[in-house]
């Protein structure tokens, strides 16, 4: 699955905390839009959003979504962005 993971910035505890932490745990991501990452995982969204959500403050916000599937757009992001999306999804 393609997981979408979005946040307020301004809502994140340690935001190098949570970088590492998604980093470690799903090798194969996206993360060209502060924060908002694209990750490969066989959790589901729920999973996710119960590991992430110990990241934030008390009002931080998130939002986690299943993307996969078969149509994609986005507009003027770097040419290595666009390839990994390209590629990945």
């Amino acid at each position: 699955m393609k997981i979408l993971i979005s946040y307020d910035v301004s809502g994140i505890e340690d935001g190098n905390a949570l970088e590492r932490y998604i980093k470690s745990k799903y090798p194969n991501y996206w993360h060209g839009l502060d924060g908002t990452w694209i990750v490969s995982s066989m959790y589901s969204p729920r999973h996710i959003r119960d590991c992430v959500r110990g990241f934030l403050k008390v009002d931080g916000n998130l939002l986690v979504v299943d993307i996969s599937g078969s149509q994609a757009s986005w507009g003027g992001l770097n040419v290595k962005s666009a390839n990994w999306l390209k590629d990945n999804l």
